[in-house]
């Protein structure tokens, strides 16, 4: 019995496992990944004063509270600044109170007021009920106004990292918060991380100083909000200058404006979802970003805007591949892996090995040779190499895509191209080489008039 009892046990294994495998069989719940949303609050805080002038930290907790957010980015945050708000470390007594992570940024450092207390600190402060990894706080631009900074945490949400950042900019200069907008997307508009940025920014959405932020994030309020978005003055909201701002890496659910009293802004809430890379863009086939390099960000810019080519100029310069369409422009900080094969690889990994969720075709990356053609193409096929997985391969058995193509345009060593046997790069031909019998694996694209 114990022998017939193994033989119907080994039976029935194979049929589940005949049935998982052709899918009429559902496996286990635990085999799909949790839904990673986050509910993110923007909130000034004014160091716990309200419209009626009263210091009430308590107030200010219940809002964060009752909210349901996940992460509080908060301004006019006091680190026993004075006792306006009771000597209090406010970030960590509202942590405490709410039972979250926190992280804090003095922009504003001074000695104590008595020998012996803590220093006086204010400044931008992140609560988490999600681990907070690491923070970091980055002072911005200071042309003779308040010091203003970006404070960012890494969080750990069910398994996935995301960027929270909470920065408050200049009041009453414009030219300063365009050199703080600026700064910001220097700083954190090329990461390949989920990202959320929120703040307090004293500006309208159409201020002309907003302009690298609007191009760089999406404003959750402008695709998801509900109401007009006013967050001040709180008694009587007629402007919007309180945001959560999201990179191409997160989705927006819904976003809203809480009323409360409690202090003299209102704190704007937004529901969102960490999505894969590029999953809410929409790729366009046919557009070609010419001298990408010389945007603001490289290849984010055009990936942001569904661009499914962008171009590279090339020069070989101390053994490195430089970025840059004139040899004295030429940056060790800016080569080729940097900028483009890097990122591009971390897109891919997390798209499982599309640039765009559910586009098949690849991304072209056109590469323009600047400099001397088989020495420079040689270094290229030697940096291309690493990267191979997310390129397309070009051989005697014709073209295998994928995620990435990239194609060799300006000085190009035909002849040492078309004698190696598989190559990670096609050739850009032009008119004549239509009458040349050339195989569209070595040339896929032809990109110049004879004579243009």
């Amino acid at each position: 019995m114990a022998g017939s009892h193994a033989s119907l046990r080994a039976v029935l294994a194979l049929l589940v496992s005949t049935l998982l495998a052709v899918g009429l069989f559902p496996g286990p719940a635990a085999a799909r990944p949790p839904q990673r949303t986050l509910s993110v609050l923007s909130y000034n805080i004014h160091h716990g004063v309200g419209g009626d002038g009263r210091l009430d930290l308590d107030r200010i907790a219940a809002v964060i509270r009752d909210s349901g957010a996940d992460v509080a980015a908060l301004q006019e945050v006091d680190r026993h600044w004075s006792a306006r708000s009771g000597l209090a470390d406010q970030a960590k007594e509202l942590a405490r109170r709410l039972r979250m992570h926190h992280a804090y940024g003095a922009n504003l450092d001074r000695a104590p007021a008595e020998p012996g207390q803590p220093r006086r600190q204010y400044g931008t402060a992140i609560l988490s009920r999600f681990p907070i990894l690491s923070s970091r706080n980055t002072p911005l631009p200071n042309t003779g106004g308040e010091q203003r900074g970006l404070l960012g945490a890494r969080i750990n949400v069910r398994g996935r990292r995301a960027l929270v950042y909470s920065t408050h900019l200049q009041h009453d200069n414009a030219e300063e918060r365009r050199l703080q907008a600026e700064a910001i997307v220097e700083e954190i508009g090329s990461r390949t991380e989920p990202v959320v940025l929120a703040g307090d920014l004293n500006a309208r959405p159409d201020a002309p100083e907003l302009a690298a932020v609007r191009e760089s994030f999406t404003d959750t309020f402008e695709v998801a909000g509900v109401g007009d978005g006013a967050t001040y003055p709180a008694p009587a909201p007629t402007a919007r200058i309180d945001y959560v701002l999201t990179n191409d890496h997160v989705g927006s659910v819904r976003a809203d404006v809480i009323a409360t009293q409690a202090s003299d802004h209102l704190p704007v809430r937004a529901e969102l979802v960490l999505t894969a890379p590029y999953a809410n863009v929409a790729a366009l086939d046919r557009a070609h970003a010419h001298n990408d390099y010389e945007h603001r960000r490289p290849l984010f810019d055009a990936l942001h805007h569904g661009f499914t080519s962008v171009e590279a100029d090339i020069w070989l310069v101390d053994g490195e591949l430089c970025v840059a369409h004139d040899l004295v422009d030429t940056d060790p900080c800016r080569t080729l892996s940097e900028l483009y094969l890097d990122p591009l690889r971390t897109i891919v990994q997390a798209n499982r090995g599309r640039v765009y969720p559910g586009r098949s075709a690849p991304v072209q990356l056109l590469v323009d040779v600047k400099s001397e053609a088989e020495p420079t193409y040689r270094a290229l096929s030697k940096e291309l190499r690493p990267h191979r997985r997310m390129l397309t391969r070009f051989g005697p058995h014709g073209t295998a895509p994928s995620a990435v193509e990239v194609v060799v345009s300006g000085k190009r060593p035909r002849s040492l191209m078309a004698s190696e046997p598989v190559r990670w790069a096609a050739y850009d031909g032009r008119l004549s080489d239509l009458r040349g019998g050339a195989p569209a694996d070595f040339i896929p694209l032809i990109s110049l008039a004879e004579g243009g």
